[in-house]
């Protein structure tokens, strides 16, 4: 803003060179006459007020340091930097002369109170309000308050006006019109948790109900019927995982037999591991989804002819088998295991052990091999 602070009987000097064309620069001291330390802000100085290198400014004061110096001409016009140099010990002197300018030229109306000459004015306080027939006196913010709110009209379907807010209750209730008789308006934020948003259908909702084609006859059957959010729910997940159709799904209510019309999606398939390598298996198990159940059955024949089998499966958790393997000649051991969902043991040999882990893409099997045994299982996968 134009204006700066105002402080009588201040004095003191640099305490280094300001050369021309400079913005910045310090002073000695910043204590006034009375021995009070000058306030941080917008100040106008005359430097070098005794000689021939006489020249006004104004600046920013910061401590005892001054930036955004501006020359000042003595019409009060403002130039970035100054414009002479003025040397170590060069006096500087308060001056009062542009701030009284520019309080001149705005009082003359050359400077505008919106303006950016002007900004940081601080508001005029009046203590009455003009009447209706004052016609060239200042409003208060009381008297324009008063006219707003008493001379606008409400609002309504064709004019617009006042409005009042409507509370959560009010939305819930239909209410028209809110205690101060205006018309009620809706602020989303309300909405959402009013009667109207928390009866909206999810997403997975929505897209149930975009795949059902019902006639008059079956949406009157809905009539009286509460269905809540977390039933839609589940008769999406149903129906997300089966293969009928919205015909099908209608038929439901004459008493078929779901069973009968469809069938939960399986994939299975074969494959071979070398019982000498740990390396992880992946298998692109086909169901477009993360499986819910993984089954998995191996055979191998030890060198000697031993018949070794595992067969276990993945719940989507614990991975779990039972199985049986060689424990030494033609004698032969059975076990469970809760770690490993397969498991190719002989002892003697070693053992290797696979633990199951699924994704929407693939069945993983890490192996975790203890020496032996060798040769080349035949492996089948069931994944659903």
């Amino acid at each position: 803003m134009k204006l700066g602070n105002i402080v009588a009987d201040f004095r003191t000097a640099l305490s280094a060179k300001i050369v021309a064309g400079g913005s910045t620069g310090t002073l000695q001291s910043i204590t006034d006459d009375d021995g009070v330390l000058l306030p941080n802000g917008r100040y106008f100085f005359t430097l070098d007020g005794d000689n021939s290198q006489k020249e006004h400014i104004s600046c920013t004061l910061t401590g005892t340091a001054l930036t955004d110096i501006k020359s000042v001409s003595r019409q009060g016009v403002e130039t970035a930097n100054v414009v002479r140099d003025h040397r170590v010990g060069a006096s500087v002197v308060i001056t009062n002369f542009a701030h009284i300018l520019y309080i001149n030229q705005m009082l003359s109306g050359d400077l505008d109170f919106d303006g950016d000459d002007l900004t940081g004015i601080k508001s005029i306080s009046v203590t009455e309000d003009p009447g209706a027939g004052d016609v060239t006196e200042l409003a208060t913010v009381n008297y324009v308050n008063g006219v707003a709110v008493a001379g606008a009209s409400d609002m309504n379907t064709t004019t617009k006006g006042i409005a009042e807010e409507a509370t959560e209750a009010e939305i819930d209730a239909n209410t028209a019109a809110g205690a101060t008789a205006a018309r009620l308006a809706v602020n989303p934020s309300t909405l959402a948790t009013s009667k109207y948003g928390v009866r909206l259908p999810s997403a997975a909702q929505k897209t149930l109900l975009d795949g059902i084609t019902a006639d008059a006859a079956e949406i009157n059957q809905l009539d009286g019927a509460t269905i809540s959010a977390a039933e839609l729910t589940e008769a999406g997940t149903f129906f997300g995982a089966t293969d009928i159709t919205g015909a099908q799904a209608e038929t439901l209510t004459d008493g078929s037999d779901a069973g009968d019309l469809h069938y939960h999606l399986e994939k299975t398939g074969v494959l071979t591991q070398n019982l000498t390598s740990s390396t992880t298996v992946t298998i692109a198990h086909g169901l477009g989804r993360v499986p819910s159940f993984v089954g998995v059955e191996l055979l191998f024949k030890t060198a000697q002819r031993y018949g070794v089998q595992s067969i276990g499966s993945f719940d989507g958790t614990n991975n779990s088998c039972i199985y049986s393997g060689v424990i030494s000649g033609p004698t032969a051991t059975t076990g469970t295991s809760t770690t490993y969902a397969i498991r190719a043991f002989a002892e003697g040999y070693g053992d290797l052990s696979g633990v199951i882990t699924v994704d929407a893409t693939n069945i993983t099997i890490t192996w975790t091999r203890t020496s032996g045994p060798t040769g080349t299982a035949a492996i089948k996968w069931n994944a659903k």
